[in-house]
């Protein structure tokens, strides 16, 4: 589809995927692994509404959380997220 990033929507179950016509196969892997981590274990409720936290922080922590829980599921990606980073640090995408 064409979007800018990659996104999971807990409510729906819809998972979208950008058309990524420059990426490799270990950025793709990262990023799907990625978004399958959110559909395992990102919860539906919107929580941090009740407290005085920002939700760009939330987010961080919750990308962090989500891909820790995946490289313990599945230990082979592990090895996608860190050549699949490495590889958007290098092409300074962040």
């Amino acid at each position: 589809k064409r979007v800018d990033l990659a996104q999971f929507k807990v409510r729906t179950r819809v998972l979208i995927l950008p058309l990524l016509d420059k990426a490799s196969n270990e950025v793709y892997d990262m990023v799907v692994g990625h978004e399958v981590g959110h559909a395992r274990f990102t919860p539906d409720e919107d929580w941090w509404l009740e407290y005085d936290i920002p939700q760009t922080f939330v987010n961080v922590v919750e990308d962090a959380r989500i891909e820790k829980l995946m490289k313990r599921k599945y230990m082979g990606i592990a090895k996608s997220f860190y050549r699949g980073y490495s590889e958007l640090q290098n092409v300074d995408f962040f």
